[in-house]
């Protein structure tokens, strides 16, 4: 009788059993967050469940115990992710996979109830099939968009019904063999669907459309993130405990909603004012708006900056005072990882602006903050090797640390030739030095990686960003590794949507 593919094998079940316990225990030797600790531990026996056939057959030709080569992966995934449960360079990941009874310590888990092992088991080897599932989902998704390009084209009159085996592309001379140092290149949304995975306050499967009520009624205290489809639907809310809730507003939300770096409220423009929504007790008050259509952005979780025309506004949210600042919010920068000001604090250095070049018809491009009491401007050009890849800015950007951190925004890139198979570079995200104007890093997106719609989220920690992509009715959230290049996956979702996270960092 054939097996159920969909189904975990009685090997791997035992498997699980034997060793989930013993590498939870590991990870929470590296962090004080003990769900936290378990869902990583969850997360490595995905991978170890796609290649655990082969695996297994490795192991019988070997004349190895089944599990053998399934115990190296382990270690390996462990060490590797290790740096999402701790920064401390001074602790050692150490995985000993011992016998550690099922019974003997509790599971943090975000399910109400402990589960046997089987039921553990099945539910990663389901994770492992929808992963690879996916990945067929994405591709036929590529392949339907290409064949739809392909017939929908303009054909000339003389042009044959059929059409002639396409010839073999030959390499050009003008393309380099390799990319400068500090560029990456984000992989195509198909192998997107079957990186590592990162663990986040976000679970790595969502369901946009199976929610547990509305926020009124189902109070989640806060939220990590709020998503919109793009038809202007309702907000949905997900929570800390991972249920997603309904708001329903009385107008539509035409603009995206900013939630603030707390999670406790999310703001958007209705026309001539900023609808405040409080999550905790999904009530609305308004505050004044200068007229402009762009949404606001937080410089942390009491004071909101909204648009005016030729210049913006700060709002304390709290007391309802206001400062003047004189550039406009198009290229203001989001801080993130700092601390909330006190009422009637200096909010002065909090206020960044990154300026694209041309912003004059003359001006290289630049970041400017202000002097205390935005007196006095201080622009610093773009520089380093990188910057002359970089164009017009795109999207919002995001600060990690104060006026000396990095920023990292979506930006035009310069008509650049790539090395021969990665397509033609289509936009970047890229990474820069605050203090110095340093380019540090830069992410291409090109025509092979099929994303209609790519977005800067934020920083996870000082060397990783989170970026969403997608296509049709597929949404992933990637991070992006400054510091080595590596991505990993964070979630994956069944609806594009447009998404605004709180501070994760």
């Amino acid at each position: 009788m054939t097996r159920d593919p969909s189904m975990p094998p009685d090997g791997f079940v035992s498997y699980v059993e034997k060793r989930l316990p013993s590498v939870m225990k590991g990870a929470r030797r590296l962090t004080s967050d003990e769900r936290l600790a378990d869902d990583f531990a969850r997360e490595l026996f995905v991978p170890v469940a796609a290649r655990w056939d082969r695996l297994a057959r490795a192991d019988a030709k070997r004349g190895a115990s089944e599990g053998t080569g399934a115990d190296r992966l382990l270690h390996r995934l462990f060490r590797s992710g290790s740096s999402d449960l701790t920064s401390d360079p001074d602790i050692r990941p150490e995985l000993t996979l011992d016998a550690t009874p099922w019974p003997s310590q509790q599971r943090m888990s975000f399910m109400t109830s402990s589960l046997s092992p089987a039921d553990e088991a099945a539910l990663l080897w389901e994770r492992s099939y929808r992963n690879g599932r996916r990945r067929l989902l994405i591709a036929g998704g590529a392949g339907v968009i290409a064949v739809a390009l392909f017939l929908g084209r303009p054909r000339s009159a003389a042009e044959p019904e059929t059409v002639a085996e396409p010839e073999s592309p030959r390499p050009s001379p003008s393309r380099p063999a390799h990319l400068p140092a500090g560029i990456d290149v984000l992989p195509a949304l198909i192998d997107q669907a079957g990186l590592p995975s990162r663990v986040t306050p976000i679970p790595h499967d969502l369901d946009l459309a199976v929610t547990v009520g509305n926020l009124g009624d189902k109070p989640a205290g806060r939220a990590i993130a709020v998503f919109q489809e793009f038809d202007n639907g309702p907000l949905v809310v997900l929570g800390p405990d991972r249920g997603l809730r309904l708001f329903k507003t009385a107008n539509s939300i035409s603009s995206t909603a900013v939630l603030s770096p707390d999670g406790l409220h999310a703001a958007f423009p209705a026309g001539n004012h900023i609808e405040l929504l409080d999550i905790v007790t999904a009530q609305i008050r308004q505050l004044p708006s200068g007229g402009a259509s762009s949404p606001p952005i937080w410089l942390d979780a009491n004071h909101l900056m909204e648009g005016e025309v030729g210049s913006s506004l700060i709002i304390d949210i709290r007391t309802g005072s206001t400062v003047k600042v004189p550039n406009t919010i198009a290229d203001a920068v989001v801080p993130q990882a700092v601390s909330v000001l006190p009422a009637g604090g200096d909010v002065t250095p909090r206020v960044q602006f990154l300026l694209s070049v041309g912003q004059p018809v003359t001006a290289p491009a630049r970041i400017r903050r202000w002097t205390s009491g935005f007196k006095q401007q201080i622009d610093v050009s773009l520089d380093g090797e990188l910057h002359g890849w970089i164009g017009k800015w795109r999207g919002v950007g995001f600060a990690y640390g104060d006026d000396h951190g990095l920023i990292v925004r979506r930006c035009q890139v310069a008509d650049r030739p790539l090395p021969a198979g990665m397509g033609d570079a289509t936009n970047g995200i890229a990474v820069v030095r605050a203090a110095t104007g340093v380019v540090l890093r830069l992410l291409l997106e090109t025509s092979q990686t099929g994303s209609s719609r790519t977005e800067v989220l934020g920083w996870l920690d000082p060397d990783t960003v989170l970026v969403s992509t997608g296509t049709f009715g597929v949404m992933l959230l990637v991070a992006w590794r400054i510091d080595t290049g590596r991505f990993e996956l964070v979630s994956i979702s069944n609806k594009g949507s447009r998404i605004s996270v709180a501070d994760l960092t």
